[in-house]
């Protein structure tokens, strides 16, 4: 399983939700993103548009392997503080 990186968190919720409630195939989803005329997938065009063709072509593939369950995001790390007896997670 590979884990993506370079996504922001904007990125990472659009795919996710893409990927989950909205576009049933990559392609639909990557003509969309190209198109740059779809508000759900607004940091994903943004993403593509400031990229040069490499990025794009990595950002291509880390979809398909998103989609296909090869890929997936870094998990969220938390760790504990301690401060007056009172615990406190914060992210990492």
């Amino acid at each position: 399983m590979r884990i993506l990186k370079g996504w922001t968190k904007d990125e990472q919720k659009e795919l996710e939700e893409a990927k989950d409630n909205g576009f049933f195939s990559v392609i639909t989803l990557i003509c969309s993103i190209d198109r740059d005329d779809d508000d759900d997938c607004r940091a994903l065009s943004e993403k593509y548009c400031r990229d040069d063709t490499n990025d794009n072509n990595q950002m291509a593939k880390d979809i398909i392997d998103f989609y296909y369950g090869n890929a997936k995001f870094p998990e969220q790390k938390y760790y504990g503080e301690f401060y007056n007896q009172v615990s406190h997670l914060k992210k990492k």
